[in-house]
C-alpha cells in the first residue's frame, strides 16, 4: 500500500475527532482526573490464570474477578484487554455478583498458544465462541450473564444463539446485524507506527463528551496491543 494511502487513514481519524469536537458543543468543562482511592488501599479485585484447551491448542488465560453471587462475564473489545473493564469490577454496587473479566489469547496478559510466530493471527467467530464456552466450563459458571461491546457484542449474541440454556442473559452494547470485518493492511506499512496509528484511530471514534482523561486512558491501553492484533481481530 502506498504511503499516501496509509497517511490518509491516519489523517481521517484525526479529522473525525476534530470535527466532532467542533460540531458537538458546548463541550462541558472538565476538571482533573479523579484522584482514585487513598494511598495504601488494596482493592478487592483478584487476578489469576486458568489453562484452557481450545481447538487442539493450550492457552494460559488471564482473568480478574471480584464480588460473589450470580456470575457476570465481561468481554473486552477488539485489540484491547480486561483493563478497560477495571472500574466495573471494583464498583461497590456490583459486589452482589461475581464479576469476571478475561483477556483473550493474543491480548493483554493471555499470550498466544503454541508456535504462534509461525502463523498470522486471525480471530474467528468460531474460536471466540469456543473460547468463551471453555472458560465458562473451567470457572464453573452457572448460567452467567455475558456482556460485551463492539466486537464482543457480536459474540455474546452468537453465544446465546448457539446454546441458549448455557447463559442467564446477554448484554450486547453496539452490535451490528452484519460486519464485513476490518481489513487494515496499511497498518503494516513500514512507515506506519501501529502503536500510534491504532490508538489514534480508536481515539478518533471516542465520544467527544467523554472526559479527556478517559479518552486518553483508552488511547494508552490500545497503544500496547501487539502488532497485528487489531487487524487480526477484524
Amino acid at each position: 500500500m502506498a504511503v499516501t494511502s496509509a497517511n490518509t487513514h491516519l489523517a481521517n481519524s484525526d479529522s473525525l475527532q476534530l470535527a466532532k469536537e467542533v460540531v458537538i458543543e458546548p463541550i462541558p468543562a472538565e476538571g482533573p482526573p479523579p484522584a482514585g482511592a487513598p494511598s495504601g488501599t488494596v482493592e478487592e479485585v483478584v487476578g489469576r490464570y486458568v489453562w484452557l484447551d481450545v481447538d487442539a491448542e493450550r492457552y494460559r488465560v488471564y482473568f480478574e474477578q471480584c464480588g460473589s453471587g450470580p456470575p457476570i462475564l465481561l468481554l473486552h473489545t477488539a485489540a484491547s484487554d480486561s483493563r478497560q473493564l477495571r472500574e466495573i469490577l471494583g464498583r461497590p454496587d456490583c459486589s452482589s455478583h461475581r464479576m469476571i473479566a478475561c483477556d483473550l489469547p493474543w491480548h493483554g496478559r493471555s499470550l498466544p498458544g503454541g508456535a504462534w510466530w509461525q502463523r498470522p493471527f486471525a480471530l474467528s467467530q468460531e474460536f471466540y465462541c469456543r473460547f468463551v464456552e471453555a472458560l465458562v466450563d473451567a470457572l464453573d459458571l452457572e448460567r452467567p450473564v455475558v456482556a460485551g461491546a463492539s466486537m464482543a457484542a457480536q459474540i455474546v449474541l452468537e453465544l446465546v444463539l448457539r446454546d441458549p440454556g448455557r447463559y442467564g442473559a446477554v448484554m450486547a452494547f453496539g452490535p451490528t446485524a452484519h460486519t464485513g470485518g476490518n481489513p487494515s493492511p496499511w497498518l503494516h506499512h513500514p512507515e506506519v507506527n501501529e502503536a500510534e496509528a491504532v490508538p489514534n484511530w480508536v481515539y478518533g471514534m471516542a465520544g467527544p463528551l467523554a472526559p479527556e482523561w478517559r479518552r486518553r486512558e483508552v488511547w494508552w491501553c490500545y497503544s500496547q496491543s501487539a502488532a497485528g492484533t487489531f487487524s487480526g481481530d477484524g
